[in-house]
């Protein structure tokens, strides 16, 4: 029988590996959240600077139409009314960019707390495998320490 055949070798088995699966699965779906979230304050912040250049054109055109030789009343306060409506919409963006902003630092504070879960557990794991190798090195030296006790009571 050699040292091998006497010496069986149990498979590392972390206890929590179930637990740590989940975490892991559960920091995937909120990074995804966080990037979802991301993308969509993006494209708000493009509809804001969208809004924010409408405004400034409207307002160079209605400066050009006042310093015209022809003036248009009607003309001049339909500008007035989109410069208001515009700087009404701005505002509402602006709203709309600090509420995602708001979720988001919801959803990156929730993305920490699953990133921590999973790192203790992660940390956790490596103890277990480290007390796991060292009891293998124990039991395998005790296995050298009687193959030598053999060869030296021969």
């Amino acid at each position: 029988m050699t040292r091998w055949e006497r010496f069986e070798l149990k498979k590392f088995r972390f206890r929590l590996q179930n637990v740590l699966e989940l975490r892991e699965k559960e920091l995937q779906e909120k990074q995804i959240e966080c990037s979802k979230i991301k993308f969509l304050l993006k494209s708000q912040t493009d509809v804001l600077d969208e809004i924010v250049f409408s405004i400034e054109s409207a307002k160079k055109s209605l400066e050009n139409l006042i310093n015209s030789k022809n003036l248009d009343i009607t003309l001049i306060e339909s500008n007035k009314v989109f410069v208001k409506t515009r700087t009404f919409d701005k505002e509402n963006q602006k709203k709309l960019i600090q509420y995602t902003e708001d979720l988001l630092d919801k959803k990156n504070n929730e993305l920490l707390d699953v990133m921590r879960k999973k790192t203790m557990l992660e940390k956790l794991k490596e103890k277990d495998f480290r007390e796991y190798m060292k009891n293998i090195d124990s039991t395998e030296r005790k296995e050298l320490d009687e193959v030598g006790l053999m060869r030296y009571s021969r």
